[in-house]
């Protein structure tokens, strides 16, 4: 009899995980099939307003299934720590990035005003939001520590991507072969789960740092990167591939801008 429990107990467990699999699967496929479809009708001829608007859905459906993955997940360190707090350590908690929460709004207001695509939960300096322009698109739960951004030609930048202290990006230079100096304007893409670390220098040359790539601290890039890249030095060289993106950490955590995913998680484990 026990041998037989046993037996169904595996079963059931067995099924349980193959559900649970599927759906992951299922939502994976379908978030890949949409972004496909999504950046595929950016590339099409548009008017400059509703390729504004394609963009912004890419950057909701990309809110959307990382907010369902990142609550699903209970593994994750800053989920543990919401649910081992008491309640009155989590509404302290609350308080607290309550204030940066509205002061950060304010700041994300300020660019949007200035004609910057500011997609969701993204932390920047008031300085950086003053001088933003339209050349500026940022994604979803992005953190940018530094103002030193050259606005003159685009900077795209997506989401979960970490830019530390003092890095400096320049997106313009000059022909050096030209006898009028003719100026040079290039624009750079960073794509999703990018960290640059503090006080790098990214030169006009470099165009394009790919998914998953690392920038380490004080290195000058001149060239572009490779998906899951890591590089460091003085010119960057590559180091290795990086094993996995940070899809565990909350980026907007890193300032106290977690206002809203602190309050979606506990509501989640309270539920």
């Amino acid at each position: 009899m026990l041998k037989k429990t046993t037996i169904t107990l595996k079963a059931i467990t067995l099924h349980l995980f193959t559900s649970l699999l599927n759906k992951k699967l299922i939502l994976l496929i379908c978030k890949s099939l949409i972004l496909v479809y999504l950046k595929a009708k950016i590339q099409q001829p548009h008017s400059a307003f509703m390729s504004l608007r394609w963009r912004s859905c890419i950057m909701f459906v990309d809110k959307v299934f990382f907010e369902f993955k990142f609550i699903m997940n209970s593994e994750s360190k800053y989920v543990i720590n919401i649910q081992s707090r008491s309640r009155l350590r989590f509404l302290i908690g609350a308080l607290v990035r309550l204030q940066r929460f509205y002061k950060n709004q304010y700041i994300n207001y300020i660019a949007r005003k200035n004609g910057a695509v500011i997609g969701e939960m993204v932390t920047m300096p008031l300085a950086l939001a003053k001088r933003a322009n339209s050349n500026l698109k940022i994604g979803n739960h992005s953190s940018i520590q530094t103002s030193k951004l050259d606005l003159r030609a685009p900077i795209t930048i997506g989401s979960h991507v970490i830019i530390g202290s003092e890095v400096e990006i320049l997106t313009c230079s000059h022909n050096v072969d030209s006898p009028d100096w003719d100026y040079k304007t290039y624009g750079i893409t960073i794509d999703d789960f990018v960290w640059i670390a503090t006080n790098s220098f990214v030169l006009p040359s470099c165009t394009q740092i790919s998914r998953g790539a690392v920038i380490g601290a004080g290195s000058v890039l001149s060239k572009n990167v490779e998906e899951m890249d890591i590089m460091a030095g003085n010119p960057a060289v590559f180091i290795r591939k990086r094993k996995e993106v940070h899809y565990n950490l909350c980026v907007e955590n890193l300032l106290g801008n977690d206002f809203k995913t602190y309050l979606n998680v506990r509501k989640n484990i309270l539920d």
